[in-house]
């Protein structure tokens, strides 16, 4: 799939949502502005918004198998994919829960980082793929986390990635009115935060699906809303969707919050998927948004122990408590760390083995550029 500048901005925008819901944990003091900021909005959603990027984008690089009838040639095709997935996640991940566990026995004094046990624990959950039931049992208190709680929505990504080829093989074309029926059935549901059914949600990858197989329809171009080019009208609607991502991540707002977060990221997918400006007329050009989403993988696994890094010196610049006085260096020094580790991962981990994935799979398979190389984000 071709580079769309437009999906990048919303991986842009996705991280920052997520950066901003993570402010309270690494600032448990609630500053003035935090309390008035998080009494109006939410910002989880951000993941959300990633799901439905990384189902637009994974179902579109897998869409040239549907036809393939051969058997073999299919788990052949397939095989090429689950290596390029491989190499382009784990790699990095691995690494940021190898540093977790390094920093709870070397830097740790005042307890930033948990403990070595409770954070190889996450790592042996996000092995097998099943961090999001690991952090469910931790909410339960049946178990204990350590700092890796994010990677519950890389563990369900991971598992989606692993069925869609299975549902692609059977189902083929019949795919579409599968990923629309779980839709429907999971839109109206209560799915409280860290519940079983918020840590397993899928809806919104279902939606990206959706998005891509249409993006093969004619009504995809006929259905397109030309009405954007407007700028005033553009900047109406794409304000609305972006208040509207944090407004419906408050779950006050109404009981089937969830299903509504889904849909609201499938509307700016779907309009993000012409890379045409219909949201991010000028924006999606910018360095600094397209640096953000392009880093937005390694942002994601970076920024909980970059900022916990912050959190630790200041601990032992004040002798093991941190305040209101802190506010500026936890949140100045936790991004500037953050940008820096992202930054050295994508050069060095990520796309090194980006490549060494890609390189693999073309020798799995005769028509290599079959399955198309993509680049996802949690």
């Amino acid at each position: 799939m071709e580079r769309n500048n437009e999906l990048e901005a919303l991986r842009a925008v996705g991280i920052i949502y997520v950066l901003i819901t993570h402010l309270g944990v690494f600032m448990p003091w609630d500053p003035k502005w935090q309390q008035v900021l998080f009494s109006h909005l939410q910002f989880w959603g951000g993941v959300d918004l990633f799901f439905t990027v990384s189902g637009f984008v994974i179902m579109r690089s897998l869409l040239p198998v549907i036809g393939v009838t051969k058997t073999e040639r299919y788990w052949q095709q397939i095989g090429a994919f689950w290596v390029r997935r491989f190499y382009r996640l784990v790699p990095a991940s691995w690494l940021w829960l190898f540093i977790s566990i390094m920093l709870a026995i070397f830097y740790n004094e005042h307890g930033s980082f948990s403990s070595p046990a409770l954070n190889l624990m996450d790592t042996v959950s996000q092995f097998f793929y099943m961090a999001n039931w690991h952090s469910y049992f931790c909410a339960t208190q049946v178990s204990y986390c350590g700092i890796n709680a994010a990677y519950w929505s890389l563990s369900l990504e991971e598992q989606f990635y692993f069925i869609l080829p299975i549902a692609i093989f059977f189902l083929r074309k019949r795919l579409f009115w599968l990923c629309c029926a779980l839709i429907m059935i999971q839109f109206p549901l209560y799915r409280p935060i860290f519940s079983a059914l918020w840590l397993t949600r899928i809806d919104a990858v279902l939606w990206g699906v959706l998005i891509a197989i249409f993006s093969q329809s004619p009504l995809y171009t006929r259905w397109k809303p030309v009405a954007l080019r407007s700028t005033p009208f553009r900047l109406l609607v794409t304000g609305m969707l972006l208040l509207s991502l944090a407004v419906l991540a408050r779950q006050e707002s109404i009981p089937f919050f969830v299903g509504m977060l889904a849909l609201c990221s499938a509307v700016m997918v779907w309009l993000a998927s012409y890379d045409e400006g219909l949201m991010f007329r000028w924006v999606r050009h910018s360095r600094v948004i397209q640096w953000i989403g392009s880093r937005s993988y390694s942002i994601y696994l970076a920024h909980p122990i970059m900022f916990l890094v912050a959190v630790e010196y200041c601990k032992d610049r004040s002798g093991g408590a941190v305040g209101a006085n802190d506010t500026f260096r936890i949140l100045v020094g936790g991004l500037l760390l953050s940008g820096i580790g992202a930054e050295l991962c994508y050069r060095f981990i990520e796309t090194p083995f980006r490549l060494k994935g890609r390189a693999i799979a073309i020798r799995m398979t005769s028509e290599p550029r079959v399955i198309a190389e993509t680049t996802v984000s949690p």
